[in-house]
């Protein structure tokens, strides 16, 4: 079960990532349509030109970022079952110990 969970965890933060990059070049190409101009900003300048055009250009730019949002919702549901995983495996161990005698 564990081993389950935590390949459950690696193809959702493979999927995630592969998210991420489809809903970024996604908005690049978004950008591109609009003008070169958006383009070049979205591409060199993301921290500040790609909110701008998210907000300007909603009705361009809502899918990708639609997208993006859900690869994050993903990415962190990864890590929460990796990290359940692993406490449940660490529980496991220490089960094992005290059915072994040896606590601690």
């Amino acid at each position: 079960m564990i081993t389950v969970m935590h390949g459950l965890a690696v193809v959702m933060m493979f999927g995630s990532a592969a998210g991420l990059l489809i809903g970024y070049v996604w908005m690049l190409v978004a950008a591109y349509r609009v003008s070169l101009g958006w383009f070049l900003g979205v591409l060199l300048f993301s921290g500040v030109c790609a909110p701008l055009f998210l907000i300007m250009r909603w009705d361009e730019a809502k899918a990708p970022f639609l997208t993006t949002v859900a690869s994050v919702v993903v990415m962190f549901a990864g890590l929460t079952v990796g990290d359940r995983a692993d406490h449940m495996e660490q529980l496991r161990q220490e089960r094992e110990a005290i059915m072994n005698g040896q606590e601690g």
